[in-house]
């Protein structure tokens, strides 16, 4: 049986990267993945804050990038 919540226990939901309750999750939430995120969490690139998981791809491809350019290219190479 399915215990009934109130609206306000219903709204209360937990941060994708350290579980604790955001306080509004209509406006805090990662912008490339849409889960909740509190404020202390997100990290901003552009504007737009992003969880732990989508700042290291978003990090990674960029690392892929710079790697690729020429000018800057060697600068990035991993360590061999």
């Amino acid at each position: 049986m399915k215990r009934n919540h109130t609206p306000y226990e219903a709204r209360q939901v937990e941060c994708k990267d350290c579980f604790s309750y955001v306080i509004d999750a209509d406006e805090e939430y990662c912008n490339a993945c849409g889960e909740p995120l509190c404020v202390e969490c997100s990290r901003v690139v552009n504007d737009e804050p992003l969880c732990a998981a989508c700042f290291a791809a978003l990090r990674a491809q960029a690392l892929k990038r710079l790697q690729r350019d020429p000018l800057v290219g060697d600068v990035f190479q991993e360590a061999a």
